[in-house]
């Protein structure tokens, strides 16, 4: 009686251990899971992060390579004009027509103040505006002097309409980005044109 006792109970001490050993596994598989997915999840986050990051700074390296071509088209249409008057071209290949301040868009004015605060009150008045008698770029006349230049845009705004030039001044010949995209790098700042940036 005592043998069948003892051997019921090595028995079920048998089954008890394979079970433990068996939640054991379980456990410890169910935590390398876990783990597993966890880290993979960390890491596709991650790399859609830097992924991200390089997107933004090479899509903001297009637009300021964009802004370089249609600065040096500027300047050759600029001195294309002055050697030739009878061509009718306005300065720097603009439309010919002053922008008010209200046709500026906000980021622009916002960065605008940087070279316009005369009386550094941190804003941009009409008076400080005009003094730089800025102006839309003529179109057809930057399509075909980035023809004649062997340029391309890069950029995701190729409307030549969006981008305008101050036309006197010190800074006269700074093509800017008057449009509704921002170019935005990795380090949260909208560039705008030749060192403007908000």
């Amino acid at each position: 009686m005592l043998i069948k006792r003892y051997t019921i109970s090595e028995y079920h001490l048998n089954i008890n251990l394979k079970s433990i050993k068996n939640n054991i596994v379980i456990k410890t598989l169910g935590i390398f899971l876990l783990i597993l997915f966890f880290s993979s999840v960390c890491i596709t986050y991650f790399n859609n992060n830097i992924k991200s990051t390089n997107n933004m700074d090479i899509i903001v390296a297009d637009f300021r390579c964009d802004i370089n071509k249609l600065y040096d088209a500027a300047i050759v249409i600029e001195t294309t004009r002055n050697y030739n008057s009878s061509n009718n071209i306005n300065a720097y290949g603009s439309e010919g027509k002053i922008l008010m301040l209200d046709e500026i868009s906000p980021d622009l004015k916002t960065a605008l103040i940087k070279i316009t605060d005369l009386d550094n009150d941190n804003k941009i008045s009409s008076e400080e505006f005009s003094e730089l008698k800025i102006m839309r770029l003529n179109p057809n006349i930057y399509e075909k002097q980035f023809k004649e230049l062997k340029f391309s845009p890069l950029s995701k705004d190729r409307n030549f309409k969006n981008y305008v030039v101050i036309t006197q001044g010190k800074y006269s010949g700074t093509i800017l980005y008057n449009g509704s995209l921002k170019f935005v790098d990795s380090k949260n700042r909208i560039y705008l044109g030749i060192e403007l940036f908000t």
